[in-house]
């Protein structure tokens, strides 16, 4: 087999795995937001204090560089109406995190399901679409606008296409506040489970294939 031909032949396999790859909606990966841990989660991040002199930051003078350019009111940066500030999730944001949230412009709970990387400098923020997650990274945040909270690790995980036993579900459900932060990062670095699998079973396929020659 040709070097040509080879290479078509694993492209083709691999092209075939990934369109008939089933995707599970990023809605059904997400944790119960009534559910005890969700909500010991939130006010676990809303009491840890970060309170700074942000002044300082370059942040703060890019976002108000961006606002003016947008022709947004300064005083509204990471400003948000008594409903949408009534939300545990968002209280426990810090400031340059709700900046960049408001520069984004989304209502909040948004109607569907999207997510704001908060932890990245706005204009490495990807545009929030609905039902796509942004790239899950070590020590990386995901703000879920539609029920206005941090996403836990078991969630990140879950979108990474990390999947576990109903046992070990349970188990990391169950997980004090500080393991679900260890176990998003776990979730990073930037790759997703399916696309890996993919390649990897496709190499395989291939090889059995040159055996077989």
């Amino acid at each position: 087999m040709s070097d040509e031909c080879a290479r078509e032949r694993l492209i083709g396999i691999l092209t075939r795995l990934m369109c008939g790859w089933r995707l599970t909606p990023v809605a059904v990966l997400r944790s119960d937001p009534q559910s005890g841990l969700v909500q010991r989660y939130n006010r676990h991040v809303a009491s840890i204090s970060r309170t700074a002199d942000v002044t300082c930051f370059k942040w703060f003078r890019k976002h108000r560089r961006l606002a003016r350019k947008r022709k947004m009111p300064i005083d509204s940066l990471g400003q948000f109406d008594a409903t949408e500030i009534s939300h545990v999730g968002l209280k426990s944001l810090c400031q340059r995190d709700r900046e960049i949230i408001s520069l984004c412009r989304l209502p909040l709970p948004s109607a569907a399901v999207q997510f704001i990387d908060t932890s990245q400098r706005y204009e490495h923020t990807s545009v929030p679409k609905p039902g796509v997650t942004p790239c899950v990274t070590p020590h990386g945040t995901l703000f879920e606008c539609s029920d206005v909270r941090e996403s836990l690790g078991a969630e990140k995980l879950r979108f990474q296409s990390v999947f576990y036993p109903p046992i070990i579900e349970r188990h990391l459900e169950d997980a004090n506040l500080d393991e679900q932060r260890l176990l998003g990062n776990l979730g990073g670095n930037a790759f997703e489970g399916r696309s890996a699998g993919c390649v990897l079973v496709a190499l395989l396929t291939f090889a059995s294939e040159l055996e077989s020659v």
